[in-house]
């Protein structure tokens, strides 16, 4: 049998030491690398607010990036006044708290398409794309309740019981009911809107 030497006994013992030092090494720069991802993913989960008040805050700076002039306020805690627009934020809010990570996504999409509708309104009609569609009595309800107190009455007329016919504006970049200010700008009544639009849906 041979026999190991004292030194080859100590060399083999330093190689190993080595080895393990060098693993260490690796280890510790692996786990100081999770511990950055995750400082990281905290430092950005805290970026936005989940104070009912300092949210409505946040997402009206958002809001106000993508729609320019128009005002942009608190009318309370999670609602949102954007020109005659309002915007309730209690589901984005929920949806935050249980997704941090995709937090400030939602609340940028949210914005974008503030600024769609903005634009939108703002913009020409386009009589081509004046349309009909068929909504529930409460839904309509609902719908010109969350336009504000003070906000033009929609183009809705009844059809049957519990359903009405509502005037709406489909364009590639957003659907929207039409409202008695849009019939200023058509230079229309609501008999030659609701003639158009039946119009345009036939085709």
């Amino acid at each position: 049998m041979k026999l190991m030497k004292k030194n080859d006994l100590f060399k083999f013992d330093l190689n190993q030491s080595r080895r393990d030092k060098f693993i260490g090494i690796k280890v510790a720069r692996f786990l100081l690398g999770l511990a950055a991802i995750g400082l990281a993913s905290d430092i950005c989960a805290q970026t936005v607010p989940l104070e009912p008040s300092a949210f409505t805050e946040y997402v009206a700076t958002a809001v106000r990036r993508e729609v320019g002039d128009t005002v942009v306020s608190a009318r309370a805690p999670l609602h949102l006044s954007i020109g005659e627009l309002d915007g309730q934020l209690d589901r984005i809010l929920a949806y935050c708290r249980s997704n941090s990570a995709g937090c400030d996504g939602q609340v940028q999409q949210f914005a974008k398409a503030a600024g769609d509708i903005v634009r939108e309104k703002n913009a020409p009609i386009d009589p081509t794309a004046v349309q009909l569609v068929v909504r529930s009595d409460a839904y309509v309800q609902r719908m010109q309740a969350s336009l504000g107190t003070n906000a033009p009455q929609l183009q809705a007329r009844p059809l049957v019981a519990g359903l009405m016919v509502v005037a709406i504006l489909d364009t590639p970049r957003a659907i929207r009911p039409l409202t008695e200010r849009d019939l200023k700008k058509l230079g229309k009544s609501q008999d030659d809107l609701f003639a158009l639009a039946a119009i345009n849906s036939d085709k």
